[in-house]
């Protein structure tokens, strides 16, 4: 028959800021009366924080259904690197910068949203979106390397051309 250890004695009592100074000897009892955290005074127990405070938290860069995708796609990239084609060093290469800017974008997890980490996010999330493009096409699709890499670099070029050719309607002297 199984025995059970079953707690002896009673709970231990509230302590409070004011308990380590008038610790009573094992000895003495202690009487209602005389109980220490009865009374609001110094040392007495501490209520509960009920109220919202000032200022709140700042943002973080990323939330963590962001951070967990991130994670999904280091592991994905990782298991990717063991095809066949992944051995060619041209997509060796891509996909090791690829796996360098994932893993930043995950360490960066617990970084405060500024305009700077933002403007840097987006960045990398850019050539994030360019080198996965080039990765998938070129090692799951089997496409050639060079001809992948100028349309996806001159998709991004044309992208940007209304903007440029406004900045020349804008400023025609600078340009």
């Amino acid at each position: 028959m199984p025995v059970f250890a079953v707690p002896v004695g009673r709970a231990p009592r509230k302590r409070c800021y004011s308990d380590a100074a008038n610790e009573p000897s094992t000895k003495q009892k202690m009487s209602v009366e005389s109980a220490p955290c009865l009374e609001n005074k110094p040392g007495s127990v501490i209520s509960p924080i009920t109220s919202i405070p000032d200022e709140q938290p700042p943002r973080l860069l990323l939330s963590k259904k962001e951070v967990y995708d991130l994670a999904g796609k280091v592991r994905t990239l990782t298991k990717l690197m063991k095809h066949p084609r992944a051995a060619i060093p041209e997509h060796k290469n891509k996909m090791v910068e690829l796996h360098n800017y994932l893993q930043a974008v995950v360490a960066a997890k617990w970084t405060i949203a500024t305009t700077e980490t933002i403007c840097n996010h987006k960045y990398v999330c850019d050539n994030i979106q360019k080198s996965e493009e080039v990765v998938i096409r070129c090692v799951v699709l089997g496409e050639d390397y060079t001809t992948v890499t100028k349309e996806v670099y001159w998709k991004q070029y044309n992208s940007n051309m209304p903007v440029l050719e406004s900045l020349v309607q804008l400023f025609p002297l600078i340009i």
